[in-house]
């Protein structure tokens, strides 16, 4: 009887901790929009987009910083518009940018301009590594993946606030 109450507990534990290898498999994955400003990758997590829609007629807002390009009407919600190269130290817009991705940040909504239409991925959130604090912008960044279109930068609209 020892033997087969044995053998159940030896059972028993590989099948514990073939359950806790399988759990550690299960890899946390970071689901995000990855759009391009100036040629470089960046991106936001996809649950904070509501939505990406053309460009469309900006307000200047007089003695507001670089980064603040004004206001825009979006289905009958006044939005600020911000530009964050010139956060980034990638210069100013040159006006090729054609959309605006609206993000929510806590209880205000944001549209960036963007130059190209986001794509949506999946990485794994190991990838994510912290960027160099000498890196232009890094107050605005929370890391940097290795994605198959490059490297891509994950941006903190929060940040904004907090400047």
């Amino acid at each position: 009887m020892e033997e087969v109450a044995t053998a159940s507990s030896l059972l028993e534990q590989a099948e514990r901790l073939r359950q806790e290898q399988q759990s550690e498999l299960i890899e946390e994955m970071l689901d995000l929009v990855v759009f391009r400003l100036a040629g470089e990758h960046y991106a936001l997590p996809a649950a904070s987009i509501r939505a990406v829609v053309g460009k469309s007629p900006i307000t200047p807002l007089p003695g507001t910083p670089s980064h603040l390009l004004g206001l825009t009407n979006q289905r009958g919600e006044i939005l600020s518009v911000l530009d964050f190269r010139p956060l980034l130290g990638l210069g100013e817009a040159n006006g090729e940018s054609d959309f605006l991705v609206i993000t929510q940040v806590g209880e205000h909504a944001l549209a960036l301009v963007v130059d190209s239409c986001p794509d949506l991925v999946r990485l794994p959130a190991s990838a994510l590594q912290p960027v160099g604090a000498q890196t232009v912008g890094a107050a605005y960044l929370q890391g940097q993946l290795a994605a198959e279109s490059g490297l891509v930068f994950l941006l903190n609209p929060a940040a904004v606030f907090e400047a």
